[in-house]
């Protein structure tokens, strides 16, 4: 058929372009892939499965070009693209993935305008994308992630501890499954469990923090040398809230040298600057420990961290 015809030719384009952008970062090869996937739209039936995946990926690639160039009117059209995806949605995965989309979308629409009708989407989205993820299909499991960002992004905004909870809750089960997301989920995990733990006061949740933290490091030890030194970061200022709660110096040793190490896998000469002044100050803390005679428990090595639940 005629139709059939034009399909595959779009899409054919839309991927070719977007395979370009990936390659070349110019942002108006999205919008040019995105003009295909709508050809592609125009002429398919609403029964066909095509219709509802190219509407999807209009959601990313819409979203991916806000993402560069800061157009408003991207997420607006990205969104318009996931609802209209799930209005015609029949096959599982493909609803899945246009929910995380159209969730992500909205979350991003909230940071740049404040407007709470986009969040309470988003979260809606991504809740339920999040009840679908199944370690079966792991890619599904990154809807996870997506949704404790969205969750701490509502806590910061409202200040509903439940709301961080949750996220810390959504957290383990993402940092548990191996999937595109992991390393950003035990990272964002991480940094959960610190914030809740300094809001109930409980140590456990800082010490299953640090367990988080040494995770990611341990699954690194052979990944992207950006990725490995974003989890030696994380993993040094948890022990550093470690020190400032237990006066423990092991924890301000073990956290200079892990600041230390980030820093030396860095290559961008900007976070290079910042991760330096990180590692800077924890190495002040740490002299000053010794000059001034600080109150310090230095007897034994801190306890070993627990399993994350």
């Amino acid at each position: 058929m005629q139709s059939d015809h034009v399909i595959d030719d779009a899409r054919e384009q839309a991927f070719e372009f977007f395979n370009r952008y990936q390659t070349t970062g110019d942002p108006q090869l999205l919008l040019a892939a995105a003009s295909q996937f709508r050809r592609s739209i125009q002429v398919a039936r609403d029964a066909d499965l095509r219709k509802a995946s190219d509407l999807s990926d209009v959601c990313f690639v819409l979203t991916e070009f806000y993402r560069k160039t800061d157009e408003l009117w991207a997420l607006d059209d990205a969104a318009a693209a996931g609802r209209a995806a799930l209005g015609i949605g029949r096959d599982p995965d493909d609803s899945h993935m246009a929910m995380t989309r159209l969730g992500i979308a909205l979350s991003l629409k909230f940071r740049a305008t404040g407007a709470h009708a986009a969040l309470v989407e988003s979260l809606a989205c991504l809740r339920a994308a999040g009840r679908a993820a199944d370690p079966i299909r792991p890619a599904s499991m990154a809807s996870l992630f997506h949704l404790a960002e969205a969750l701490h992004l509502a806590y910061s905004d409202s200040e509903d501890v439940a709301l961080l909870n949750e996220a810390v809750e959504v957290g383990r089960l993402a940092a548990r499954n191996r999937h595109p997301t992991q390393i950003a989920s035990l990272v964002k995990l991480t940094r959960d469990l610190s914030a809740l733990s300094y809001v109930r006061q409980d140590m456990n949740l800082l010490r299953e923090a640090e367990a988080a933290a040494r995770w990611a490091v341990q699954i690194t030890a052979g990944s992207d040398a950006d990725d490995r030194a974003i989890c030696l970061l994380e993993l040094a200022r948890t022990l550093e809230d470690l020190y400032l709660n237990t006066s423990q110096l092991a924890y301000l040793e073990e956290a200079v040298d892990a600041a230390d190490a980030a820093v030396g896998l860095t290559r961008d000469s900007i976070q290079i600057h910042l991760r330096s002044m990180i590692a800077a100050n924890m190495a002040k803390q740490l002299q000053e420990s010794g000059v001034d005679g600080a109150t310090t428990d230095t007897s034994g090595t801190p306890p070993p961290p627990p399993l994350i639940r």
